[in-house]
């Protein structure tokens, strides 16, 4: 049995990758550091011939056939070829799995600015939302939750937080959050 690459569980560390060292949300250079950070993962990805193969079988259909790389191959070459070609698959499957996590964290954003303008009076910008790995309140002493994009909204209202309030949504693999005072 072959071991199978899940391309999809390397988005999330693509997106946590690129937002780390970004203290509030950039969404123009999350998206350029994650695409950039793209063929790494690719590369890492068909390290192995057996895994070039199962990417080719498991991701081509969806991808369609990659670019050209401008490589040329002799048929003694074939493992180079196949390999080649499924880092082509898999950095353009990436990047479009990529482009879906940032647009998710841009729905997410404007979700959660948008619930605090409409429910608590707070008016933010996307620049006044921190970027982290984790959520930066913690879980279970929200106040609440309110859906939002393809996932929750929690918010803390009661002063529980140092004295503020604050608000936080996961969205590709990272969380935005919000504090603003009692």
């Amino acid at each position: 049995m072959t071991d199978r690459i899940n391309l999809d569980s390397y988005v999330s560390d693509i997106i946590a990758q690129a937002s780390s060292g970004m203290t509030t949300l950039d969404l123009d250079a999350l998206r350029d550091d994650a695409l950039e950070t793209v063929h790494d993962y690719a590369d890492n990805a068909v390290t192995y011939y057996h895994h070039a193969q199962t990417i080719i079988d498991d991701y081509e259909r969806e991808t369609g056939e990659p670019e050209d790389l401008g490589q040329t191959f002799t048929a003694s070459e074939w493992q180079e070829a196949m390999t080649a070609y499924a880092y082509g698959v898999a950095s353009a499957y990436l990047s479009g799995k990529v482009e879906e996590a940032v647009t998710q964290v841009e729905e997410a954003a404007s979700a959660l600015i948008d619930h605090l303008a409409s429910r608590h009076d707070e008016s933010f910008d996307a620049d006044h939302l921190r970027v982290s790995r984790e959520c930066p309140h913690g879980w279970a002493s929200h106040d609440y939750e309110a859906d939002a994009a393809d996932s929750s909204i929690m918010v803390w209202k009661s002063g529980q937080l140092d004295g503020g309030n604050g608000a936080a949504i996961q969205a590709g693999g990272i969380w935005l959050s919000v504090t603003w005072g009692g």
